[in-house]
């Protein structure tokens, strides 16, 4: 883990991106696909506002039970 800190670190250094990142479950992604995951923010969002309601009601309802759990 270090050495890959140690080598993202001269990538930036040297100008250049790393080519691959890898997250805590071990699923590698490109910096593109990370801009292509991203850019799905800039744009508006029509929901339908029964499955926004419903969203956050299941949501809720699973930040009180694992609060719950933690007493």
């Amino acid at each position: 883990m270090a050495t890959r800190a140690k080598d993202s670190a001269r990538g930036k250094m040297m100008g250049s991106e790393p080519r691959t990142h890898e997250t805590m479950d071990g699923i590698e992604y490109s910096p593109e696909e990370l801009r292509e995951f991203l850019s799905a923010d800039l744009g508006e969002v029509h929901a339908d506002p029964r499955f926004k309601d419903q969203l956050r009601r299941r949501l809720w309802n699973l930040l009180k039970s694992r609060l719950s759990h933690r007493t």
